[in-house]
Parts: C-alpha cells; sequence; structure tokens
C-alpha cells in the first residue's frame, strides 16, 4: 500500500506540473518521484522483513 501511495503522489506531481499547474520544473519533479519511489520500496523492504521476524 506504501508504494501505490507514493508512486501515485509524485505521479500526479507530473501531470500537474506538465499541465502547467505547478509552476514547478518537470525535471525537479520527475527526481523527487523517482526518490519516492525508492523510498517507497524500502518501506516495502522493511515491513516485510518486520512481517517475517527478519532485519533486511
Amino acid at each position: 500500500m506504501v508504494t501505490t501511495v507514493r508512486r501515485r503522489g509524485g505521479g500526479g506531481g507530473c501531470g500537474r506540473c506538465s499541465g502547467g499547474g505547478g509552476g514547478r520544473p518537470q525535471d525537479t519533479v520527475a527526481a523527487l518521484t523517482i526518490e519516492l519511489a525508492k523510498l517507497a520500496d524500502r518501506i516495502d523492504v522493511a515491513c516485510i522483513a518486520h512481517s517475517s521476524g527478519t532485519t533486511p
């Protein structure tokens, strides 16, 4: 679920930027989207490890 929320949030930012509504450079939004996806992946790994009783 965390991954889905993070990726949807980042993707929406790119759409707003390219539509002219956000006023932020598209490359900055794209970079933030990538970093949020990486963070979501790390959170997922930690959650899976925690639920299985192991350490990532």
